[in-house]
């Protein structure tokens, strides 16, 4: 059976154990509250050319075919990933490999070495990911959005930055602001795989308790969005759209569980409403896609998809008339029966690896530590809604002052109509 255990390490950096029975694998893993939404102005995409700089070297192996070699001898890699509230450096490995990956993994935090040449090569490799995100209309659609959901806030800066503000990040400045990211005392540690806590434990305080660490309040923003609808038009062959509603922020909340029933009716697998409707009977859409997010103040249900050029228009109008029918006429106790089902095994078949389990338990640890929930305990959660609720929270949150739209693609704003 799979046990999470928190425990405080002596100098306050809290750490988060999984144990994974029979695993062979291993994530050893740094989570910071150091997403890009804490990029100074004017200077979008530090965070997350750091997290570059933070994996590519270290003064124990300064230099980066040193440090990739002494991992990947033993078959581990390193990476990291930064989203708008957090940024995370990790190693993946076999079990067996934990000391390695952790005095590692404390390099890269506590002793990285960023150096002049490193940052103008790690910049020039940045530029290239921007180029590559340009042809990634499914990624580029959520930018789009950022700029209806979250203006004026710095939330609608992109993670990787632009061109103008990456020449703007300096050397000295990314390391002042890893240098106080890094020894935030509400950080924390997560290992996950194949491993035994005891043992664990033991080598985070001799990797990671010898640092003194601080206390920094995280800033809130409050959101009130100048535009609710953004058509960035390009010659693209189809066009994609992020219709949001706007939903709590922050840890678990009572509403949360009747949302994700009803993310299911509407979106999860072919039985689903919008499924049905889009593309088995109009055969208008390829694929379509609904997500609950949380950030750390903010929160919204979105409902992602996309058509051809031509027949976008009448795409859309079917999605609104199908929410507008959800919200004023209900749901039947079959769908209500059909989303839990799925969303109960889609959990679980899920969540297997070291990885699955890490990202499972990282977000809710870092910000909402007393709120956060097992696979085993959702689904629990999730069983336990009824169709009033489902139909509470369609009335609550579905509503035509909520909404927010981001469109990409070869549309004229006249030809979108939000009949919400």
């Amino acid at each position: 059976m799979v046990k999470k255990t928190r425990v405080t390490l002596s100098n306050g950096l809290p750490l988060v154990i999984v144990e994974i029975p029979d695993s062979k694998s291993l994530v050893t893993s740094f989570w910071t509250k150091a997403g890009s939404r804490f990029d100074p102005n004017g200077k979008a995409g530090m965070a997350h050319f750091l997290e570059h700089l933070l994996i590519k070297k270290t003064k124990s192996y300064p230099t980066d075919i040193e440090l990739a070699q002494v991992l990947e001898n033993v078959g581990a890699f390193k990476n990291g990933t930064t989203n708008k509230d957090w940024m995370n450096l990790n190693i993946t490995s076999s079990s067996k490999d934990l000391e390695l990956t952790m005095r590692i993994l404390s390099d890269m935090v506590l002793n990285p070495l960023i150096d002049q040449k490193g940052f103008e090569t790690e910049r020039r490799v940045i530029f290239q990911e921007q180029a590559r995100q340009q042809s990634r209309p499914d990624d580029l659609v959520w930018e789009v959005w950022f700029k209806t959901f979250f203006s004026p806030s710095l939330m609608i800066n992109p993670v990787l930055g632009d061109e103008r503000s990456l020449q703007n990040i300096k050397l000295e400045e990314s390391v002042k602001f890893w240098a106080e990211k890094a020894k935030m005392r509400s950080n924390i540690l997560l290992i996950s795989g194949g491993i035994n806590a005891n043992d664990v434990t033991n080598l985070a305080e001799k990797y990671f308790a010898g640092t003194k660490l601080n206390e920094i309040e995280t800033p809130r923003f409050s959101y009130k969005a100048k535009e609710r609808i953004i058509i960035e038009k390009r010659d693209l062959p189809r066009t994609n759209m992020l219709l949001s509603f706007k939903t709590p922020g922050g840890p678990i909340y009572e509403d949360f569980y009747p949302l994700q029933v009803l993310r299911g009716i509407l979106a999860a697998g072919w039985s689903s409403r919008i499924q049905q409707r889009l593309r088995v009977k109009e055969s208008l859409i390829y694929g379509f896609g609904a997500r609950i997010i949380r950030y750390f103040d903010i929160g919204a249900f979105t409902l992602i998809g996309a058509s051809d050029k031509h027949n976008f228009p009448k795409m859309f109008q079917i999605l609104c008339e199908e929410l507008v029918k959800l919200r004023e006429k209900g749901v039947s106790q079959n769908e209500l029966n059909l989303a839990k089902g799925f969303l109960g095994g889609s959990t679980l078949s899920g969540i297997e690896t070291s990885w699955d389990y890490a990202n499972w338990y990282a977000l809710d640890e870092l910000y909402w530590p007393d709120k956060v929930e097992s696979p085993e305990q959702r689904i629990k959660r999730i069983n336990r809604v009824k169709l009033e609720e489902v139909e509470s929270v369609a009335k609550k949150y579905l509503k035509e002052d909520s909404w927010n739209l981001a469109v990409l693609g070869n549309v004229q704003k006249s030809e979108v109509k939000v009949e919400l």
